[in-house]
């Protein structure tokens, strides 16, 4: 079954479906603008991180071309030493960069060192590999970052070849520091809401760092970060950072030193006008579900109130009742109003004739009874004066015409106590008695049906039951339901009448076994003028008033009625419940009725 809301909660619900799909809209709409300005971002650190990368290999390259200078000194040919100290010390300051200068041989071991002062001793390099590619390869190389022993900082070291006659003498170095170095990190423009700028060397290690460096300077980056960087050249990224920060950011791959330049701004920045749109988006649909809400709230409360007027006024009119019905500013609820108000001149009408039509057809039943009964008493007498006169004249005929006659007293009977009951012009001799002798006395009139149609009458009623009632009336019931089983069920068929008492109730069921009824039947059974589809064999008539009788004297007498049947062709069930008297049971007046009777 349908669940049932208020109009209120449909309005609400109109609203929202209103809404929801404008919001949507506008919802994606702000996500492609801020997608857009999120691709513009990325865009804009890539950018940055590409002229990152060019100003790591500018710097490092120009000082690969600074020290390749000082490499083809003279001093260094007349290995005078002194003078070439001399001149190293001199080109310092126009190398802002170059914290040392160091000359060592190709063994590593140091000849001048200008960040020691002349004649102190002299270490061994720190990086024989190094030395070994510088040597082998004749090209320059850049050393890996450390600590340095002497400077106590980070650093590293930038080799170049001394080559004379194709033989490499000596190995002439620059230390660079990663504080100085950091000052290529300044050089670029920096883009707007910029967080943090890194050099990282190639492999992996974080050379310079623009924020925190004393913290993540010699660290080596994140794993997420390495994998990227081993797999691609450049690119952008969301990851976090090494101190845990979510950034966006792009990195890009210098094409002489292989290292990195990285750009990263804090995501939240990025995602700030995002959040905020939604957040103005989500504050705004809430703003107009509630205003939406009110206003349905508002306009459902007055159609709401209209309606229920209708309703109330519907149900008056129901009732027969005058209905009041509301000054509606809504158009379908006016129209309504007045569609009732029509509705109920409408049935106002139909009841007076319905009524008129009523007394008009009891006025016909009661004239049509008397005006029958009137030559059928005649018509008995002349019978009988026949039947004495010439008794042994024509006798087959006049039992036909006795019949019959009897058959059309029963009718009018029928049709006269119709009109009464309708009228309530029946008037009960009540008295308690054995319900028994009312179904004994049903049993014998009729008796010659049963007789006549071959059919077997059980009875099973072990105990008495007491009842209050008109003992004839009863027995008319009774004799009705008996005759209704007898001419519904073929030729040599079986009735069985049982008594039992349920609760308060006393119980008198009649099942047959003859032609049932179907499921369209049964709701109608006791209307006026309905009758069951006859047998072939049945020559009994009838107007289809006995079962409507029936009904009425059970419900004068307070009890109920009910027939039941699973359907054609296998018997019907008629169930009678009276109200049990209890009291002692007097002797019975009638023939003691046996267990099993067979009429």
């Amino acid at each position: 079954m349908p669940r049932n809301f208020s109009l209120r909660t449909h309005l609400l619900v109109l609203v929202i479906g209103t809404l929801l799909p404008a919001l949507a809209v506008a919802a994606l709409l702000i996500a492609r603008v801020i997608d857009d300005n999120r691709v513009a971002a990325e865009q804009e650190l890539m950018a940055s991180a590409r002229a990152q990368a060019t100003e790591i290999d500018r710097e490092l390259s120009g000082t690969i071309r600074a020290l390749q200078g000082l490499a083809q000194s003279d001093h260094l040919t007349t290995a005078d030493f002194g003078a070439f100290r001399d001149q190293a010390l001199r080109s310092l300051p126009e190398q802002p960069m170059w914290y040392a200068l160091v000359l060592s041989r190709p063994d590593g071991q140091q000849i001048i060192d200008t960040a020691l002062a002349e004649g102190e001793p002299l270490p061994a390099a720190v990086d024989p590999d190094v030395f070994a590619r510088v040597i082998t390869t004749h090209q320059p190389v850049i050393g890996d970052l450390r600590i340095g022993r002497i400077i106590k900082q980070p650093g590293f070291p930038v080799y170049v070849p001394v080559i004379r006659n194709g033989q490499v003498l000596y190995v002439l170095s620059a230390l660079i520091t990663s504080k100085a170095f950091a000052e290529v990190l300044n050089r670029e423009a920096k883009i707007s809401d910029e967080w943090v700028r890194g050099v990282v060397d190639a492999n992996g290690v974080v050379v310079a760092r623009s924020r925190d460096p004393e913290r993540f300077v010699g660290q080596k980056g994140t794993p997420d970060f390495l994998e990227r960087y081993a797999k691609n050249n450049e690119g952008v990224y969301r990851d976090r950072a090494l101190d845990g920060t979510k950034v966006y950011g792009a990195f890009s791959r210098a094409p002489v030193s292989r290292w990195i330049g990285g750009v990263a701004v804090p995501a939240s920045v990025v995602d700030a006008a995002f959040n905020q749109s939604m957040a103005v988006l989500g504050l705004l649909g809430l703003a107009l579900l509630g205003v939406g809400g009110v206003a349905a709230f508002v306009i459902s409360h007055r159609i709401a109130g209209d309606i229920s007027a209708v309703a109330d006024a519907a149900q008056a009119v129901a009732r027969g009742e005058p209905p009041q019905l509301p000054q509606s500013a809504v158009l379908e609820v006016r129209r309504l109003s007045e569609a009732l108000e029509r509705a109920r001149h409408l049935i106002a009408t139909r009841e007076r004739e319905r009524d008129e039509a009523d007394r008009a057809k009891d006025h016909f039943l009661a004239m049509l009874g008397h005006e029958l009964r009137n030559p059928l008493a005649p018509a008995a007498t002349a019978l009988e004066l026949m039947r004495r006169r010439y008794p042994d004249v024509a006798t087959r005929e006049v039992d036909v015409i006795e019949r019959q006659i009897e058959h059309l007293t029963r009718l009018v009977d029928d049709l006269l106590d119709v009109s009464r009951l309708r009228r309530h012009a029946i008037v009960l001799k009540r008295e308690t008695f054995d319900v028994r002798d009312a179904i004994d006395r049903a049993a014998e009139m009729t008796a010659p049906l049963f007789t006549e149609r071959r059919h077997e009458l059980d009875m099973h009623m072990p105990e008495p039951l007491m009842v209050t009632g008109d003992v004839v009336r009863l027995a008319q019931v009774f004799a009705n339901v008996f005759a209704n089983a007898a001419k519904y069920t073929p030729p040599g068929g079986q009735v069985v009448v049982s008594t039992a008492i349920e609760n308060d109730w006393v119980v008198v069921a009649c099942r047959d076994n003859g032609i049932g009824m179907g499921a369209e039947l049964l709701p109608r059974v006791f209307d006026l003028f309905v009758q069951g589809a006859p047998d072939a064999n049945r020559h009994q008539g009838g107007l289809g008033l006995g079962l409507a009788l029936v009904r009425a004297l059970v419900v004068q007498h307070g009890g109920t009625i009910e027939a039941h049947s699973n359907g054609p062709g296998k018997g019907s069930v008629f169930t009678i419940r009276l109200p049990l008297v209890r009291i002692a049971a007097p002797e019975r007046i009638l023939s003691a009725t046996s267990s099993s009777k067979e009429a």
